[in-house]
């Protein structure tokens, strides 16, 4: 085996492995995604809920105070979770057409010709480049995504604690 081979083995390991995280990226992504939208269904059960208990023509200022942080943090947890899906900058690293493109231009006749299989291994190179560009966007867009999404739930749990404060102090009341 020449180095020409075992260059080209290692590059295409180094491909498989890119395209792996871009993978496992691409599904952290879509379960981001779903867990926003299972947090906007919960939101929006929960501003339902505030709208009816809030109905009650004796509701005390105590309770009012409590239903409008309730309402607050409900908003800003379904503001967050609505960020979350509004984030679609999905970085592709080469599509068929732009990796075709590459290969034409490796193949035309004013590229400089090497040792057999050099180009192949200069188009591994610059598909691993567009590969690695893609992970650093998407993986700080997920963290991002990830941070918004845990900050809605603090509010959700914060809000089902100042309704549940609400509830009490409308028992205690009447």
């Amino acid at each position: 085996m020449n180095t020409l081979d075992e260059d080209v083995k290692i590059a295409e390991r180094a491909m498989i492995s890119y395209m792996d995280e871009y993978k496992e990226a691409s599904e952290i992504w879509k379960t981001l995604e779903n867990k926003a939208q299972v947090t906007i269904a919960v939101a929006g059960v929960f501003l339902a809920a505030v709208f009816s208990f809030s109905r009650d023509a004796g509701v005390d200022c105590r309770v009012k105070l409590l239903l409008s942080l309730t309402l607050i943090a409900i908003l800003v947890a379904l503001l967050c979770a609505l960020w979350v899906l509004k984030s679609t900058t999905y970085d592709v690293p080469f599509d068929s057409g732009s990796t075709m493109k590459k290969a034409r231009e490796l193949l035309a006749p004013v590229y400089a010709r090497g040792e057999p299989g050099s180009r192949y291994l200069e188009l591994i190179s610059q598909l691993a480049s567009g590969f690695e560009d893609s992970l650093k966007t998407i993986d700080a867009v997920n963290e991002t995504k990830e941070q918004r999404l845990s900050f809605a739930y603090v509010l959700l749990v914060l809000a089902s604690l100042f309704a549940t404060a609400a509830a009490m102090t409308q028992l205690a009341v009447h």
